[in-house]
């Protein structure tokens, strides 16, 4: 099997695993009493703990690095707190007033909302193919919002409005860490991302004083939401970039939404109408055109580059 083979499947299999943790999160929420705050606690932590074990053995020096430098660990806990956790509780809110299809296909908002705020920060026009994404999107949302049906509202304003915030959070979620990311690595920022995150919702929440009834179906349930849907699917992410790239990656991962949609329609037996599919495959789409932008600008640094020209306009 060849490397673009095994990156295709490790990616592809990272966001099987998150489509069906998605479908889980609903199931626990709407079945078994949990809340998106008690479900980002123990997935949080959990995760957070499972990863520290792993990294102690295999990146010891680099995992205990970070915290000798302030600016960096200030950083860290910057994305920690108003990236990792603040997505973590908005995105299974929103699953909780929405479903877990419709859910995960708001967080691919945040590349829109990446898009919007730098051509506001820089007074830059967008490129053609990212004013198509950005239509895109909005007549995604649109569809989700209506149903069609111009006037009246297919879904919960509520979770609307949460989604919208889930989107942003992971904006902030992918551009807080970028500084820290290349020197520390990604595996060591999300793990004590989850645990400082994890920890901090501990403390303020106290997941003790709101237990659901425990069962063999709830502890199994939160163990594939800490293990199945955060630990191995993004292990398995961070393989298929570094086998195929973060472009090709991006694109792939894109499986994730359609199977938590599948998974929720299939298992939970979410109704899903023509137009809330429509949407979602606008959004989609919006992200397959940013991410041909994404290539064609790698192309354009690679062949100045050759050239000896390292500034461009572009």
């Amino acid at each position: 099997m060849t490397n673009l083979q095994k990156g295709i499947l490790s990616t592809a299999a990272g966001g099987l695993c998150w489509g069906f943790s998605g479908m889980i999160s609903q199931h626990l929420m709407t079945s078994q009493n949990m809340n998106p705050l008690l479900l980002s606690t123990f997935r949080m932590l959990g995760a957070g703990i499972l990863l520290l074990i792993f990294l102690q053995f295999k990146k010891k020096e680099k995992l205990w690095e970070i915290w000798k430098d302030p600016s960096s660990s200030k950083r860290l806990i910057q994305f920690a707190l108003f990236g990792l956790t603040f997505n973590s509780i908005t995105f299974l809110a929103t699953i909780q007033y929405t479903n877990a299809g419709t859910a995960t296909i708001m967080q691919y908002l945040s590349a829109i909302i990446i898009l919007v705020s730098t051509a506001l920060y820089y007074r830059k026009m967008p490129k053609r193919n990212e004013i198509t994404a950005l239509v895109l999107a909005v007549i995604g949302v649109y569809l989700i919002a209506t149903g069609g049906n111009p006037g009246e509202l297919a879904v919960s304003p509520l979770g609307l409005v949460i989604g919208l915030i889930s989107a942003a959070a992971l904006a902030l979620y992918n551009v807080l860490p970028v500084k820290i990311l290349d020197k520390y690595g990604s595996l060591v920022i999300t793990c004590w991302g989850m645990l400082i995150g994890g920890i901090v919702l501990a403390v303020f929440y106290q997941p003790w004083n709101h237990l659901p009834e425990i069962t063999s179906s709830f502890i199994a349930n939160t163990l594939i939401v800490i293990v199945l849907g955060t630990v191995l699917p993004y292990a398995l992410y961070l393989k298929g970039i570094a086998l195929i790239g973060p472009v090709k990656a991006s694109m792939i991962i894109a499986v994730e939404p359609i199977s938590a949609t599948a998974f929720a329609a299939m298992i939970l037996g979410t109704n899903f109408s023509a137009a809330d599919l429509l949407g979602f495959v606008c959004i989609l789409s919006s992200i397959f055109f940013l991410a041909e932008r994404k290539k064609r600008r790698k192309r354009k640094r690679e062949k100045f580059k050759e050239e000896g020209i390292y500034s461009y306009e572009d």
